[in-house]
């Protein structure tokens, strides 16, 4: 059905809102204004980006920030989330969306996880006609962009 993306994402923020506050972590959107309509299941939806801000919050340095932008053009709508935290090796980066695959970094608050949220990720944007992205750098934190075709 049509889901806007901007509501989930806004669904997601307040989900891990307290999370980030813990860790005195800044979450900062930049939504439109607008609805961005996707043809999606809001739940599988919700369950994406939760995961996405969670890997982000633990995966991030206190005080640090996480930056989500949602854009789109004629056909795809785009959401690019930042954080600023300790990022993956390039070694590891063709292996993050492996089942059970978990990095050697110590997260934040010593979150432990099963390591299937990210391959989860890339099963929901598959599901959704979507493609997602990633790009890190040790120490410097990382950016994963979610693509999906527009209603």
């Amino acid at each position: 059905e049509p889901i806007d993306l901007v509501k989930v994402i806004e669904f997601s923020f307040s989900t891990v809102e307290p999370l980030a506050k813990e860790h005195q972590i800044r979450l900062e959107p930049q939504l439109p204004p607008g609805p961005v309509k996707i043809s999606g299941v809001e739940d599988k939806l919700n369950q994406l980006f939760d995961n996405l801000f969670t890997n982000a919050i633990k995966y991030n340095r206190q005080g640090g920030k996480i930056g989500v932008v949602l854009d789109q053009d004629a056909k795809f709508a785009f959401t690019r989330i930042t954080d600023t935290g300790v990022g993956i090796s390039h070694q590891s980066l063709k292996d993050v969306f492996t089942r059970h695959f978990q990095v050697k970094t110590k997260p934040l608050g010593n979150a432990k996880g099963l390591g299937i949220g990210l391959s989860l990720v890339q099963e929901i944007v598959k599901l959704h006609q979507g493609d997602i992205q990633i790009e890190s750098e040790l120490g410097k934190g990382t950016t994963f962009t979610v693509m999906f075709p527009k209603v």
